[in-house]
């Protein structure tokens, strides 16, 4: 599946399971998979999407204690509005999580803890569902 298979108004309506892989693939473009990034994907309380922001140039470091610092910031401007956040790592390489990948993962479920939607790897072959904890939509 890719964003193009998304429907046309996919952005008008809450984001299902279903529809997760093919957004994170429309905000996690090439270029930002060559690179490395780190997308959050921000919703309301419906689970529509409000604002993507992708992190790019992330390389494949582990999470540092800016980024701790960083999220801490976020969870605490989305408490109050009972957002969500979609994460997406996105990095060269094969679709099998590494390492790292778990480290990521790790560090998005503590930090997020139930404002996690959902995570996702996105590789420049597939966008794959990282489990081992992380919440559905």
């Amino acid at each position: 599946m890719t964003f193009q298979d998304l429907p046309q108004d996919w952005s008008d309506h809450s984001l299902t399971r279903d529809l997760l892989p093919d957004v994170v693939d429309l905000f996690v473009g090439e270029a930002e998979r060559l690179e490395g990034c780190l997308a959050l994907l921000l919703l309301d309380s419906d689970r529509r999407l409000v604002q993507p922001i992708v992190i790019s140039e992330m390389g494949d470091d582990a999470p540092s204690e800016d980024v701790s610092t960083f999220f801490a910031h976020l969870v605490a401007m989305i408490e109050d509005e009972d957002a969500h956040v979609v994460a997406a790592r996105g990095r060269l390489g094969p679709a099998k999580p590494s390492e790292h990948d778990a480290e990521w993962g790790a560090f998005l479920r503590l930090h997020l803890g139930r404002r996690l939607a959902g995570l996702f790897l996105a590789t420049p072959d597939s966008v794959v569902e990282l489990t081992g904890g992380s919440a559905a939509a």
